[in-house]
């Protein structure tokens, strides 16, 4: 298996819990999906957490920012997810 999110940053994360980021969400493929007669590659072995401000909020219990989550509990709070999508940049060979 090919994991990206293996180049990402200590402190990177698509989750917070209190004060700590992590990486939750990631793309996994196996090998074989690169060998193909037109191969899929990376131009660089990277996995991007798509971060844009409008998917975040002010974390005032444990600072900084945090996912901005559709529910907290059971209430509706209005945001997207309490997760943030992750992108990945591949390319076919010609």
């Amino acid at each position: 298996m090919v994991s990206p999110a293996l180049y990402l940053s200590g402190d990177a994360g698509t989750i917070k819990y209190r004060h700590l980021w992590q990486v939750f969400d990631q793309i996994m493929v196996s090998r074989s999906f690169f060998e193909t007669e037109r191969p899929i590659f990376m131009e660089k072995p990277e996995m991007r957490i798509i971060d844009f401000p409008f998917l975040l909020e002010r974390d005032d219990k444990f600072g900084g920012d945090q996912p901005f989550r559709t529910y907290v509990g059971m209430r509706y709070h209005g945001g997207y997810s309490d997760h943030l999508p992750v992108w990945w940049n591949l390319k076919r060979a010609p």
